[in-house]
């Protein structure tokens, strides 16, 4: 009898856990989601289009489809404000964001995300806004937004802009990325990461009068060491380079681990939505 008791017992263990996983299942299979887009360079010279440069006729065409398709853009600080006070999100909400701070967003897709009342948010690289800032190089194949610019953008309201470090924006044999080093310690690796990121975060504060509150990892290229330091920086909101779309309820440390879709230049608008939508 006991033996009888002990099985169904634990058959009804098992059956509960069982749909408690189909539950959880269920849950992340309907939950919203969140879409984020990352571009980098626009360009009107089609022999130029590339893996992180696209035309701009196409990205034109990719604010057309999110309209026409339901989507509305929102910033980081937006997100931040459903995640902190429930302010609503809207049904198919979408992020787009831009790397490397090319002046080719301050001339083509600025203007075009006014034109449809879309909003992005543009990750600057300190040395880069500093040197073409003081160079006074605007040729838009290969030039930096300055200064000057990066406040427009931010006193705008159109692009929120991100920090996407000073000097760390390197992949080589001394250091990739934000990422620790082998055989580095973490009081040094930490301290490297709180006067880059720290800076920039100074930088954009004195230009602009706003602090960032999301980082883009260069390369996209993290490690666990990192976390604690991004936040005591006052980052809340982090973006890797992983394609996935992102659980609008997860826990909020996958703020600092947020996916992106590339947008290469290589396929037209149709095609690029129908592999990620």
């Amino acid at each position: 009898m006991q033996k009888k008791i002990f099985a169904f017992g634990l058959a009804l263990l098992l059956l509960s856990g069982t749909v408690y996983m189909l539950l959880i299942q269920h849950m992340r299979a309907t939950a919203p989601k969140l879409l984020v887009l990352t571009y980098h360079h626009l360009t009107k010279e089609p022999e130029k289009v590339g893996a992180y440069t696209i035309a701009v006729d196409n990205f034109e065409a990719d604010l057309q489809y999110l309209k026409s398709h339901g989507y509305e853009t929102i910033t980081p600080t937006q997100f931040l404000e459903y995640r902190d006070h429930q302010v609503p999100l809207p049904d198919n909400p979408v992020m787009i964001t831009f790397d490397d701070g090319y002046e080719s967003v301050y001339a083509y897709a600025y203007p075009l995300l006014r034109q449809y009342q879309m909003n992005a948010c543009a990750a600057i690289v300190g040395e880069y806004t500093t040197l073409y800032t003081e160079a006074n190089d605007h040729n838009l194949s290969y030039s930096y937004m300055t200064w000057p610019e990066v406040l427009e953008l931010q006193e705008s309201g159109v692009i929120e802009i991100a920090n996407h470090s000073s000097h760390l924006h390197i992949e080589n044999e001394k250091r990739k990325g934000c990422q620790i080093n082998p055989s580095e310690s973490l009081e040094t690796y930490r301290a490297v990461l709180q006067s880059d990121l720290g800076s920039l975060q100074d930088q954009i504060q004195h230009y602009t009068g706003k602090r960032p509150v999301a980082f883009v990892y260069p390369f996209g290229l993290h490690c666990d060491e990192s976390y604690d330091s991004l936040t005591s920086l006052g980052f809340r909101i982090a973006f890797t380079c992983e394609e996935r779309w992102n659980l609008i309820p997860d826990h909020i440390d996958s703020l600092l681990l947020l996916g992106r879709f590339n947008r290469s230049g290589g396929i037209d608008t149709e095609l690029f939505f129908q592999r990620i939508v």
